[in-house]
């Protein structure tokens, strides 16, 4: 015979009861949520192939047809709003630095015709570090592609000359130069054929001590002229070659005659003392 015990729970009890299962309720796992595709993404763009310029002469994706030189309504706002707080920068500390010369435009001058002014004081110290350990820097004309300034310690070179400046100071590793005049410089430079060509560097200072002869690049640029390192030569915004500049030491040097005549004597120095044998052919 079965005895049946009826159980009364208590009110505690069920309370007890009712949280566990609730709490047993809440652990279960629910089932994952796979994220959905987002059909609003812009398109991928196409990666453009990179190659050599002909407008900037740079290499870039999309050479020519996207080229900013060319196009600039492609430049991005970003990068114009750049530009443009570089070039005030720039601007702000030339005017700082000296007062800028214009370049005359007088074409029955032969020199005239490839003039560059300067508008900065300071000199690259990587090439005054080498220049001041050796002698014969002093005769050279280094091409220095990090100096913002012509300076020149050879005073026969000028053409134009004004003494006694107070204005114009040069830095450079050397410490702290003061020029003792400034002036119009020309100079009749080899090319690599063994013809040459006369240029005429405006607003050069004279410091009759400095360790070498510098012809900053900045100028050059500003002039459309642009160097082309792994063939040596300087070439003009048409394209023309405008110097033959031999590395010497790693650093570039024109080569600058007092005659035509002079041009083979100056190519065959230039293979005798540069790291590698010059081209003689354009």
């Amino acid at each position: 015979m079965k005895t049946f015990i009826s159980v009364t729970k208590t009110a505690e009890e069920k309370r007890v009861l009712s949280r566990l299962k609730g709490r047993s309720n809440d652990n279960t796992p629910s089932a994952p949520c796979l994220p959905t595709r987002n059909n609003n993404r812009p398109p991928k763009r196409t990666p453009q192939p990179i190659g050599h310029c002909d407008h900037c002469r740079r290499e870039h994706p999309g050479p020519n047809d996207l080229c900013w030189k060319a196009r600039p309504e492609l430049i991005p706002d970003d990068a114009k709003k750049k530009r443009a707080d570089t070039t005030a920068q720039k601007a702000a500390a030339a005017a700082a630095c000296t007062n800028v010369t214009i370049a005359s435009n007088n074409n029955d001058d032969p020199y005239d015709a490839h003039s560059y002014v300067t508008v900065a004081s300071f000199v690259s110290p990587d090439l005054l570090k080498k220049a001041i350990t050796n002698h014969n820097y002093r005769k050279r004309y280094c091409y220095d592609t990090a100096a913002n300034r012509h300076v020149f310690n050879d005073r026969s070179k000028f053409h134009t000359y004004t003494p006694n400046i107070n204005d114009h100071d040069v830095h450079g590793s050397t410490g702290l130069t003061s020029a003792k005049g400034v002036g119009t410089v020309r100079l009749e430079v080899v090319k690599a054929d063994g013809t040459t060509e006369k240029i005429k560097l405006n607003n050069v200072l004279y410091c009759p001590d400095f360790a070498t002869n510098v012809i900053s690049q900045a100028p050059f640029k500003r002039a459309g002229v642009w160097y082309h390192s792994g063939k040596d030569k300087l070439y003009t915004a048409s394209n023309e070659e405008l110097a033959y500049l031999p590395e010497i030491d790693s650093i570039p040097n024109f080569l600058v005659v007092t005659h035509s005549s002079q041009a083979p004597a100056a190519l065959y120095y230039a293979a005798s003392v540069a790291t590698e044998a010059p081209p003689m052919s354009p």
